[in-house]
C-alpha cells in the first residue's frame, strides 16, 4: 500500500515566486513548507493498493484527455488564510476556475468508487506554505501571485528523516 494524492504541479519558477513572497512579505517564525513540496492538492487518496492505483491512473488518463487541450491556466493566489486545527497557513484564490473544480471532483468521485475515504466538504484549491501555525501573521502586501498550471500528477508521500517527501508517479500535461 502506498500513500498517494493527486495534485496540480507548480513550476520551479512559480515555486520560487511563492518562496520569495513568503520571505519578503510574511512576517513569522512558523515552520515553512519546503519549497520542493509546494503543490495544490486535487484529491488526497491515503493508503492505495496497486490495483486501486492502476484504476486511478486509467481514470486520470481519461480526465486529462477530456480537459486537453486547455491553455496554460493562470491561477491568481490572492488570499492568505489559516486552517486552525491542522495549524496550516495557506495561499488560495478568491476564484476557483470551473476546469479545476471539475478535475478535483472527478478524481474524488473515482476515489469514492474505489472505497477510498473522501472528506465531504467543498473543494478548496490551496498551497500550504507554513506548518505549526497558531495564528495568521502580518502580511505586507497582500498576495497577488499569478501562477501557471500546465499539469497534474499522482504523487506518493513518504516519511523521511528530513520530513515528508513527495515523489511523482505519473504526470498528465494539460497543454
Amino acid at each position: 500500500m502506498s500513500r498517494l494524492f493527486f495534485a496540480l504541479d507548480i513550476s520551479t519558477t512559480d515555486k520560487n515566486l511563492i518562496d520569495e513572497y513568503r520571505e519578503r512579505c510574511i512576517f513569522t517564525d512558523f515552520k515553512p513548507v519546503s519549497k520542493n513540496n509546494l503543490h495544490i492538492t486535487l484529491c488526497f487518496l491515503g493508503a492505495v493498493s496497486t490495483l486501486q492505483q492502476q484504476v486511478l491512473i486509467t481514470k486520470a488518463n481519461v480526465l486529462a484527455k477530456t480537459l486537453y487541450p486547455i491553455a496554460p491556466h493562470q491561477l491568481l493566489l490572492n488570499k492568505l488564510s489559516l486552517f486552525k486545527k491542522p495549524k496550516i497557513i495557506y495561499l488560495t484564490s478568491n476564484h476557483t476556475p470551473k476546469w479545476l473544480l471539475t478535475l478535483a471532483s472527478e478524481l474524488s468521485s473515482c476515489a469514492k468508487d474505489l472505497t477510498l475515504f473522501q472528506e465531504n466538504r467543498p473543494y478548496l484549491a490551496h498551497i500550504s506554505i507554513y506548518r505549526k501555525a497558531s495564528f495568521l501573521p502580518k502580511v505586507n502586501p497582500s498576495p497577488q501571485l499569478n501562477i501557471t498550471i500546465e499539469s497534474f500528477s499522482l504523487y506518493q508521500s513518504t516519511s523521511t528523516d528530513n520530513g515528508v517527501a513527495y515523489q511523482k508517479i505519473k504526470t498528465w500535461v494539460l497543454l
